[in-house]
């Protein structure tokens, strides 16, 4: 269930600037985190089926993309951080 993604779309754009592949980017960013990455995850991400944070951040630091302002109401399906929040004991 692919949906209108404004991360996915900045990606993309920030790819054609690039004239980078996703496969290149996948590349780099298993680099950066460690973490496996491949074509088919990263269009995962893009549509907005998959959040990773640490994922989403390296595609951010990799691609220049700034963090989506949290006051701004275009950006509301801009991935946000699924981790639990601790609350003060």
């Amino acid at each position: 269930m692919a949906q209108n993604n404004v991360f996915g779309k900045e990606v993309k754009k920030r790819l054609i600037d690039l004239e980078w592949t996703m496969d290149a980017l996948a590349v780099e960013v298993t680099k950066r985190t460690g973490l496996f990455c491949d074509n088919a995850y990263i269009s995962r991400i893009l549509s907005g089926q998959r959040n990773p944070p640490k994922i989403v951040q390296a595609i951010r630091d990799i691609l220049s993309i700034p963090e989506p302002r949290s006051d701004n109401p275009d950006n509301k399906n801009a991935p946000q951080h699924s981790g639990a929040e601790r609350k003060p004991s």
